[in-house]
């Protein structure tokens, strides 16, 4: 890392301790910060309104704000062993940066998000892929659960970065073991999605494939309440059932 980049990356990091009292705030000046830089510090935004001059970038600099400002915030709610705020105040401030600029904060989220899951069981913390499966559920569940899953398990040409011939093929991850860190990391955030929502509100946003059996991603049933007296087996002793008779026949 340069100087300038450690720099620009403690500023940023100091933006995001100090504003942890008020997160609207904070996701504002963030997303204002290069009005406190030189000018080329980095790239400008597409389409300037007419009149507005684009300063020339600067050389070993030129970085690109939301993508800059969205992986020092996961890198701070993923740091091991903890985190230095409460993992919930930095998904909500990606959140609310997201809601300031949906056109620029967007992309880099989901930039973030294939990142993440390319390096899962390519050397990603086991830690680190739990944080990430909290992380993305509740973020799916400020935008309706809106995800593109197909292009996690429909075959492709993409590739990991790690290969040596990136012409060759990515497995469907839905052909992988049921253990690998990818389809463990899918049934997670589902679960998770469903404790935030519920069973049949997830299920209409997931596709065919994931919703199949066989892809032991989604449960069988909705999950439910589990009670202990429900069943009046054998198991039961006398006096057990003796009082499940009482209280059935004060019910009637």
């Amino acid at each position: 890392m340069t100087p300038a980049g450690y720099a620009l990356k403690s500023t940023l990091l100091d933006i995001i301790d100090i504003y942890e009292v008020n997160r609207k705030e904070c996701a504002r000046i963030l997303l204002e910060f290069p009005k406190w830089t030189p000018p080329g510090t980095f790239r400008p935004k597409p389409n300037p309104p007419p009149g507005i001059q684009i300063p020339d970038p600067v050389p070993g600099k030129d970085w690109q704000l939301e993508n800059t400002v969205v992986d020092n915030v996961l890198g701070s709610m993923f740091a091991l062993p903890d985190s230095r705020q409460r993992s919930m105040y930095y998904i909500a401030l990606i959140t609310e940066l997201c809601k300031l600029s949906p056109s620029t904060v967007g992309p880099a989220v989901g930039k973030s998000i294939r990142k993440l899951y390319n390096f899962l069981g390519d050397g990603l913390d086991v830690e680190i892929s739990h944080k990430f499966a909290e992380w993305f559920s509740v973020h799916m569940s400020n935008f309706n659960f809106q995800w593109v899953w197909k292009e996690w398990f429909v075959p492709s040409p993409s590739y990991s970065p790690h290969l040596v011939d990136k012409r060759t093929p990515r497995i469907p991850d839905l052909q992988l073991s049921s253990q690998n860190p990818r389809r463990s990391f899918m049934r997670k955030a589902v679960e998770y999605e469903i404790r935030l929502a519920y069973y049949d509100r997830i299920a209409r946003t997931l596709p065919e494939d994931l919703q199949n059996p066989e892809a032991q991603i989604v449960p069988d049933q909705a999950p439910g309440p589990d009670y202990e007296y429900d069943d009046p087996g054998p198991c039961r002793s006398p006096q057990d059932r003796g009082v499940l008779n009482c209280s059935q026949c004060y019910h009637r």
